[in-house]
């Protein structure tokens, strides 16, 4: 990730508005520097997620919204146009102040990332910026 590509990460974000009321995330998936799609997390869920949230938990009490990785990747899975594993997805949620907060996926959102094949992760974890080679 370049520091220009977190920048429009967030100019967009500080113009979006997520459903969900707890908090905001979203991701965004680059091929190479051009943004390729962006999801954001949402009060209800979609079946593209829950197919694979019932793959990884069993705890049918688990926090079933929509996930940001799940809205900005569903529409990747079909498409035989691209190649995913040369992609990156960057997710990010920031606090009222301007910071950035923690934006590590969680194991559902792991599922469908690996499942689709993206090629790099990028996310903030314990106040740093990290980035994961997956292939």
């Amino acid at each position: 990730m370049t520091k220009a590509q977190i920048k429009l990460c967030e100019r967009i974000y500080d113009k979006s508005d997520s459903t969900y009321s707890r908090l905001k995330m979203m991701a965004f998936l680059f091929n190479g520097k051009t943004l390729y799609s962006q999801g954001i997390n949402a009060e209800k869920t979609d079946p593209f997620q829950s197919k694979f949230r019932k793959q990884v938990i069993q705890n049918e009490e688990y926090l079933d919204k929509r996930h940001a990785e799940a809205d900005c990747l569903k529409g990747l899975a079909d498409n035989k146009d691209v190649d995913p594993s040369k992609m990156t997805l960057f997710i990010m949620s920031k606090k009222k102040d301007g910071e950035f907060r923690s934006s590590k996926p969680c194991p559902v959102c792991r599922k469908i990332i690996e499942s689709v094949g993206i090629g790099e992760i990028c996310y903030v974890y314990n106040n740093r910026f990290v980035t994961e080679k997956l292939l």
